[in-house]
């Protein structure tokens, strides 16, 4: 073993792509890291366990990492080229995998608003839609109006073989159940995502009153909409669910694979803040779509 450099801060692992990651990595290193400042550690390109493949940066999360304010630093020093484990013990610093700190992330009575750690008047302003979310913002302000913010779909990560099974859930007794509480819902979802919604749930724009933003907001426009702008999150198993989470909006999601195997657990963990949010599994299909609409109908 390597002798470490010692400092004032808490070291962590995280990769610079997956922005579901990113949030259960900043929960866990907010509660394991008791107040220091937190230095990340990543490299330039990342796995993907499910499509096995390397994917390039996400420069975009390096910029979001700034916005944090217990985030004082990055160094590049730990690729995946090797076991995770092996780059931590090779580093310099002593560097935490911290959702392995499954007993350490006990979420029974963990409440956290990460949003208030969160400088999102520094974020960009792509502004693609004249300002939609800043819109939003001002009209949760000054009226009663509440934005239930949808994530249908995000299979962009996914194992091909995996994806129906596991990660396509139904929604329509969801939808019903929000609008019956009187919700906006706005679905959210990038460019490729428009096409999966199409494949998957054919003329869901047509059958509810759902304003439509997929491919049409940046990805720190959608975070900001989700973290300031939601009363109610209703995601499949992907960032918004999460972010949703950690901000302490309530939240409905079908998870996924990883979750229902157990694979993930302490990812959830993480995220405490148990209070807030109802998750069932996409692959229990109608089941999953009833019990996320009860939970709806009792506390959204």
């Amino acid at each position: 073993m390597n002798e470490k450099l010692q400092d004032e801060n808490f070291h962590i692992w995280s990769p610079s792509c997956f922005w579901g990651d990113q949030m259960f990595n900043l929960m866990a290193a907010r509660r394991l890291s008791n107040g220091k400042p937190v230095f990340i550690h990543t490299w330039r390109n990342a796995w993907s366990g499910h499509t096995q493949e390397w994917l390039n940066m996400d420069h975009n999360i390096l910029q979001f990492w700034t916005k944090v304010g217990f985030i004082k630093g990055i160094i590049f020093d730990i690729d995946q080229y090797n076991p995770i484990d092996v780059g931590c013990e090779r580093s310099e610093y002593p560097v935490h995998m911290t959702l392995l700190n499954r007993n350490e992330l006990s979420s029974v009575g963990f409440t956290y608003d990460i949003s208030n750690d969160i400088d999102f008047s520094s974020f960009p302003d792509h502004r693609q839609l004249g300002g939609v979310v800043d819109e939003y913002r001002r009209r949760r302000g000054v009226t009663d109006e509440k934005i239930a913010v949808f994530q249908p779909i995000s299979i962009l990560h996914r194992n091909k073989e995996d994806i129906e099974l596991e990660y396509i859930a139904p929604w329509d007794q969801c939808i019903e159940a929000l609008l019956d509480k009187e919700y906006k819902i706005v679905a959210i979802g990038s460019d490729k995502d428009v096409a999966d919604v199409e494949k998957y749930y054919p003329n869901l724009f047509d059958r509810y009153p759902i304003e439509n933003l997929m491919g049409k907001t940046s990805m720190f426009e959608s975070i900001d909409l989700v973290m300031n702008c939601a009363s109610f999150v209703l995601s499949c198993d992907s960032w918004s669910a999460w972010y949703g989470i950690s901000s302490r909006v309530k939240t409905a999601v079908a998870a996924g694979k990883t979750f229902r195997s157990d694979q993930d657990t302490a990812y959830i963990l993480a995220l405490g803040n148990e209070d807030i949010y109802k998750l069932d599994y996409a692959y229990n299909k109608e089941e999953c779509d009833t019990n996320l609409a009860n939970w709806i109908k009792d506390n959204a």
